[in-house]
């Protein structure tokens, strides 16, 4: 399992492991579970059995997380793939009544044979959501909550940031408790190859240099997350660091400043 706050690399960790060879990857199945519904949900898998040419495999009735699990692990097992890759995005309870998944991550961590934690600068993960969410920010967000109820609406980009560095902050405080340490994002893009073949030495998956190699949509990758890393990914590069932060306004790095600064320093991070 891949799971970090949102907006800190989780997408992109899951897309380069998905070119492993007997991998199958899916980008936030227990958090789609809790926030589209069984029936959409369905339908969801369905299609993405279809275009990944896998053997079908019908979602069971009921929807809970301990039946969806065993789910995932047979459609795997059913179509030859050794590896299972299950990417979360970390949302604890009380941030958004329909957007957590703090229950199923506690069911999977006893159930996973291994687990990769990684976490990004606060500043980049805060800009980073404010425009990952510009279409549930303002009467954009009052118009998707009409196709989509369960869908968080955010009144200004402010409330994301303020949002991000609390999500930010809660994973930090759950990482410390269980005595872990996750890996940083900045390491991963600065030296993609290195750091890719600890990643798969450490999931017990195979090196397959493909998974840098090759920029094209995964077939076996599917689910929730940045959009442009599962469907136009491009080759890892050291851009987006310090980007994102360039997006806040001084009220914005105020924020995520007060927010986050008892937290940054065994990070090796700087505010």
């Amino acid at each position: 399992m891949i799971l970090g706050p949102p907006r800190s690399g989780t997408t992109l960790l899951g897309y380069l492991l998905a070119g492993g060879e007997g991998v199958l990857a899916l980008s936030e199945p227990f958090l789609t579970l809790r926030t589209v519904g069984y029936l959409r949900l369905h339908k969801f898998y369905g299609r993405f059995q279809k275009d990944a040419g896998l053997k079908r495999r019908v979602l069971p009735p009921g929807g809970d997380y301990e039946s969806f699990w065993r789910y995932l692990q047979r459609l795997a097992l059913d179509n030859g793939l050794r590896h299972l890759v299950i990417k979360e995005t970390y949302r604890p309870e009380g941030l958004n009544a329909y957007w957590s998944n703090a229950e199923a991550i506690e069911l999977l961590m006893p159930a996973v044979h291994q687990v990769l934690l990684i976490i990004r600068h606060p500043y980049d993960t805060a800009g980073s959501s404010i425009r990952f969410c510009r279409w549930v920010t303002g009467p954009r967000g009052w118009l998707m909550r009409y196709f989509w109820p369960t869908v968080p609406n955010f009144r200004n980009p402010t409330e994301v940031v303020r949002l991000a560095a609390r999500n930010w902050v809660h994973f930090v405080e759950w990482v410390r408790a269980r005595g872990l340490r996750p890996i940083r994002y900045e390491d991963v893009v600065r030296n993609p190859n290195d750091a890719l073949r600890d990643i798969c030495d450490r999931l017990r998956i195979p090196y397959d240099p493909q998974m840098l190699e090759s920029y094209e949509p995964r077939k076996r990758y599917w689910g929730l997350g940045d959009v442009k890393t599962i469907l136009k990914p491009r080759p890892v590069d050291t851009s987006a660091i310090g980007d994102s932060s360039r997006r806040l306004t001084d009220e914005q790095h105020r924020i995520v400043q007060e927010t986050c600064e008892d937290y940054v320093g065994d990070l090796d991070y700087d505010l």
